[in-house]
């Protein structure tokens, strides 16, 4: 029923906003805060791209998620690139999503880790860890070791660094934007791991500036004496939770102040189907994670955008690069539908 009444409410939300023209969009939301910054985090390297054409496509259906759902007046993407990003692979995204690049919803940017911890917005700025992060990196891109470097660790700091100097809110790359996410910009969140008593991170925002509250836990992060390991780790959503227990004395996720647990449906729909804790009510429904790419019952004369996953703002793929993507796929009816809908097809594979 509490679904029901979440999906009814952005139904109105939806009407209510088609009402205004974009100037008039622009003035109604975006004159009373800062405009939203999207973040994400991405690693790809021109070998694994020639190797694995699925990471390109599922960085694609990423960023064509969130130019087609979120309010484009008053919020932007910025695309984080690891410091070893491909070079052509980032030339031709650049080139395919150049037309959002020129309008300035969408930045591809370098994680210049130096550069960062100099912003006097930073929380590290001139802080030992930060000086010393950046010769952990400086190592691992001169070392043999390098090919050990743990880009999905380390992309669970990145978030929290970068939050932390922007503020906004943050998706992993293999997430799928389905709703203006506007609804939730009102305190810092995350969301539930599953059935169990964790947060996990995969989606969240916090706005120090609005809600500095989030300060605690970054401040507690740097004051802890950490290996240089042990400080990136720390902040892994598994490592977070522990944390977050022993400061808030509880065991309770949705009763930490500083950090709102949303229900893991609102942004991982699949995961309770995957975990055998919610039974499925329809046939075409996703049930695991590999299905996404592989389900091939449903016709794409049938495929309906809003109905998929009705009453969730994302939907996390916890994309799996060796399984093969199918034509007769949600993958594949997503992919066409954002091309279609956003009008860039005719750069489409030839990128």
């Amino acid at each position: 029923e509490c679904l029901k009444q979440l999906r009814s409410f952005y139904q109105k939300f939806e009407a209510y906003k088609n009402k205004f023209s974009a100037n008039e969009c622009l003035l109604f939301v975006c004159s009373s805060r800062p405009k939203i910054i999207y973040h994400t985090f991405w690693h790809i390297t021109d070998k694994q791209d020639q190797k694995n054409y699925a990471f390109k496509r599922m960085m694609k259906l990423n960023i064509m998620s969130y130019l087609y759902t979120q309010n484009l007046c008053c919020t932007k993407l910025i695309v984080w690139l690891s410091f070893n990003f491909g070079a052509k692979t980032e030339k031709q995204m650049r080139s395919y999503f150049q037309y959002y690049i020129e309008k300035g919803n969408l930045e591809l940017k370098k994680f210049d880790l130096l550069e960062l911890c100099q912003n006097p917005n930073s929380s590290f700025k001139n802080h030992k860890i930060c000086n010393n992060l950046v010769e952990y990196l400086k190592y691992y891109l001169t070392s043999s070791r390098k090919k050990i470097f743990n880009f999905v660790y380390f992309s669970d700091f990145v978030r929290f660094f970068v939050l932390d100097i922007y503020s906004g809110i943050y998706t992993d790359g293999d997430v799928i934007y389905l709703k203006d996410m506007s609804l939730l910009w009102y305190e810092n969140f995350a969301y539930k791991w599953s059935y169990l008593k964790e947060w996990n991170t995969a989606i969240m925002g916090f706005d120090k500036y609005q809600n500095p509250s989030i300060l605690n836990l970054i401040e507690f992060s740097k004051k802890s004496h950490f290996t240089l390991k042990k400080f990136i780790d720390f902040y892994h959503p598994l490592e977070l939770s522990i944390i977050i227990k022993k400061i808030n004395k509880s065991n309770d996720i949705f009763n930490y102040k500083h950090l709102k647990a949303f229900h893991s449906l609102f942004f991982d729909p699949v995961w309770l189907y995957y975990d055998g804790i919610v039974a499925s009510q329809n046939r075409n429904d996703i049930k695991n994670f590999n299905q996404f790419l592989t389900k091939y019952f449903i016709d794409e004369r049938t495929f309906d955008f809003n109905s998929v996953f009705p009453y969730s703002f994302t939907y996390h793929l916890h994309f799996r690069s060796h399984i093969p993507i199918l034509n007769y796929s949600y993958f594949k009816y997503f992919e066409n539908f954002f091309i279609r809908n956003l009008k860039i097809n005719h750069i489409i594979d030839n990128v």
